[in-house]
């Protein structure tokens, strides 16, 4: 019996073997969709997506999760070209995928079915999507999450229910909704304020005129404060503790986008740079690197606005990837950052000359821009490496 069975092992092992498509192809194929999907190219990416979610099928299974995006991706191309029709069809057809086969209870199965509704708004079947997004936000609310995902089906329920003519659940959803993007981003942010006005639109639906009278007043207030700089910082803080900061993380995040989206005439430029500063002096969440180069920023008036703009770069990148590790990538977003931040104050601070030399170069080719930025990395600092530092070894960065 043994030497059967080895006989037929072997004489197995001489069967054709199906073909795979290669890591490769299917990386081409990804982004071939992709960069039709982001030139608007809707009807080609659709196509594209189709091509590349069938492999993805083939390869890996129905319901693994790159092929679901390839579908969700599918899905937006086809509502971003107004075929509405398939990107309902293309969108059921993800949900009821991982409802089976993985989950109809987590937050990914309530964005299939939201994501859903909007398809089906958008066709004018307002009853059908009120029902999914209320079943997304039943799934949703157990679990305590006050997210963005969370905020966006409120307002979808909101729009919904205004639609259906129930303009008080209307009401109730869209306030929950901005309390969220108040909390997230600030009442002076640009996701609050643009969508601020369908609060206006649902008390009046509801008979409310007094109110939306007085959230209208709200609004333009909002705007002024904006416009002079208001930016819903955090209270202000002298960190001392690793753990302090990881607590902030968050705060420290939207101090850095404030500070690098505003000139230094904004009320709350100040408060932004302080935070930065002693946040980023003692996290362990990142390690920044000055060269010569920029330390140059950092021992002038005139350019040390731009130090707190490098650290705030270095610090957003840091957060948004969850990587602490000095790297190339970082040093470009940061020093990107510090230019743009530059360009937009460089009325206000003069010329700085070591980013003048970024700036011309730019005017002139932005390949030799980004080769100069590759050749003034200093080098790559790791957590293992500032770990030596610290029990006093010392330590040199490489390339």
């Amino acid at each position: 019996m043994k030497t059967i069975l080895t006989l037929i092992l072997l004489f197995a092992g001489l069967l054709p073997i199906k073909a795979q498509t290669s890591p490769a192809e299917l990386h081409r194929q990804d982004s071939v969709a992709k960069a039709l999907f982001v030139a608007d190219r809707f009807d080609d990416a659709a196509e594209a997506y189709q091509k590349y979610a069938a492999l993805l099928q083939k390869e890996k299974g129905e319901s693994d999760s790159t092929h679901l995006n390839s579908l969700v991706m599918l899905g937006k191309c086809y509502f971003r070209s107004k075929r509405f029709s398939k990107a309902i069809e293309t969108a059921q057809r993800v949900a009821d995928i991982y409802g089976k086969q993985v989950s109809n209870k987590d937050k990914r199965y309530a964005w299939y079915i939201d994501n859903l509704a909007l398809y089906q708004a958008s066709a004018g079947k307002a009853e059908e999507a009120l029902k999914n997004s209320q079943t997304a936000l039943q799934i949703y609310e157990p679990l305590y999450v006050h997210d963005r995902d969370m905020a966006t089906i409120l307002l979808h329920v909101a729009e919904n229910s205004h639609v259906l003519g129930d303009h008080a659940a209307a009401v109730k959803h869209e306030l929950r909704a901005l309390a969220i993007f108040k909390e997230l981003y600030g009442e002076h942010s640009d996701e609050y304020i643009d969508e601020a006005p369908y609060l206006k639109k649902y008390y009046e639906a509801n008979n409310e005129q007094q109110k939306a009278d007085k959230w209208g007043e709200r609004i333009e207030e909002l705007k002024k404060e904006k416009d002079e700089g208001v930016g819903d910082l955090p209270e202000p803080m002298e960190f001392k503790t690793v753990e302090e900061c990881r607590q902030h993380a968050q705060d420290a995040l939207r101090c850095c986008e404030f500070y690098l989206n505003h000139r230094f005439t904004a009320k709350d430029i100040e408060a932004a740079a302080r935070y930065i500063d002693s946040w980023s002096r003692v996290t362990d969440m990142v390690h920044i690197v000055f060269s010569k180069n920029e330390i140059k920023l950092c021992n002038d008036d005139k350019s040390f606005p731009y130090c707190i703009s490098f650290r705030a770069g270095c610090s957003q990148y840091a957060i948004e990837n969850g990587q602490a590790d000095f790297t190339l990538d970082m040093f470009i977003h940061a020093m990107v950052a510090v230019l743009n931040h530059y360009l937009n104050n460089k009325d206000l601070t003069g010329e700085v000359s070591y980013l003048e030399k970024y700036v011309k170069l730019y005017k002139k080719d932005e390949e030799k821009m980004y080769d100069l930025l590759k050749k003034n990395f200093l080098g790559t600092l790791t957590t293992e490496m500032t770990e030596r530092i610290k029990a006093g070894e010392t330590v040199k960065v490489k390339k």
